[in-house]
């Protein structure tokens, strides 16, 4: 199972729409029958998984130590947790919270 994103450390900025994401990851786990206890808002939780690790980007090499971060987000294993409700404002409302 793949998520979808651009780059960033924990989460990942969408410039056009202003939105965060947790952004691209394999092996999460999701939950889509979640309900907000505070709000009855229904969502979908999303925890952890694995990214490809930085040091495989095209600017990385043993010169730099694999450091570099410009092109990939810092890979390996997560343990963040998202959770996502879709706003009926407009088609393109959405919004990913990071929680702590």
């Amino acid at each position: 199972v793949k998520s979808s994103g651009s780059s960033g450390s924990s989460g990942e900025h969408d410039n056009a729409n202003n939105n965060v994401s947790p952004g691209a990851r394999w092996k999460f786990s999701m939950n889509g029958g979640a309900i907000d206890a505070n709000t009855g808002e229904s969502m979908v939780v999303l925890f952890g998984g694995h990214r490809l690790w930085h040091g495989y980007a095209s600017d990385n090499s043993e010169l730099n130590a694999w450091e570099s971060r410009d092109l990939l987000p810092k890979g390996g294993y997560m343990n963040d947790l998202w959770t996502y409700s879709k706003q009926l404002l407009s088609n393109a409302e959405y919004r990913w919270e990071r929680r702590p």
